[in-house]
């Protein structure tokens, strides 16, 4: 596994008795034959990390203390005996799952749809990122680019390749319009993943503020000021007649 200056870290918990997060000292997780160990560069706060505190979530930690974060950054310090394709001081940031077949047609797609079910969610059902160090799969990690900010980069393997299927999977072609329906936390990354395509891009929110950056993004028309009201209105005004 290599040494390591120490044989504990800290890392931000989630307490599911107390229904809340805190930092613990516990042990510096070891790879299995398929993992990497990385050193955290950066680990970005989900939505989906504040809905497992709310409840809202399907998957339950399995310990009643489970490291949370599912998107992150880090650079490798050890690795398992199967891995290919990195070095040690690689820099590298990964999707948030562990323990796929990553050979059936789910994993094909996504692996949170193993067909095998042995998929296991990083800060959910298996311990996440937030953390000193944390392990993953070598299979879903991939280098980062030379020079690439290692924060900016984080949030990229989850709300990133969410809003990139979405744009990707319209199927539009370069000079073609599409509409962001929300410019937030997922929305403005994808009026710059369109405008990269070459897309045309309405943006449309409730917020003015949000417009306004999706201007600064590049996007070509916006809603309405003051909210959608008025657009809601006409398409039911169109409807009942």
């Amino acid at each position: 596994m290599g040494s390591l200056p120490t044989e504990t870290m800290l890392a931000a918990q989630y307490n599911t008795t107390k229904n809340k997060v805190e930092v613990n000292e516990v042990p510096i997780p070891r790879c299995d034959d398929n993992e990497i160990l990385m050193k955290t560069a950066c680990a970005t706060l989900c939505h989906s990390d504040l809905m497992l505190l709310w409840g809202h979530t399907a998957e339950k930690p399995p310990t009643n203390t489970m490291t949370i974060g599912h998107e992150n950054t880090g650079t490798i310090v050890a690795m398992g005996k199967n891995f290919r394709g990195f070095e040690i001081g690689d820099k590298v940031g990964c999707l948030g799952c562990s323990s796929a077949c990553y050979e059936c047609e789910g994993c094909q797609v996504h692996n949170l749809f193993c067909d095998k079910g042995t998929q296991r969610l990083h800060g959910f059902q298996t311990a996440g990122h937030f953390a000193e160090y944390s392990v993953t799969d070598y299979r879903n990690a991939m280098a980062l680019p030379d020079g690439m900010d290692m924060a900016t980069a984080a949030p990229l393997f989850c709300a990133g390749i969410t809003s990139y299927h979405c744009v990707k999977g319209c199927n539009l072609v370069r000079g073609q319009w599409i509409a962001i329906i929300g410019c937030g936390g997922l929305g403005h990354l994808a009026v710059q993943y369109a405008k990269a395509m070459g897309l045309k891009v309405i943006g449309l929110d409730i917020s003015d503020a949000q417009l306004e950056d999706a201007k600064a993004l590049g996007a070509d028309v916006l809603g309405p000021k003051g909210g959608m009201r008025p657009i809601g209105d006409r398409l039911l005004f169109n409807r009942r007649n």
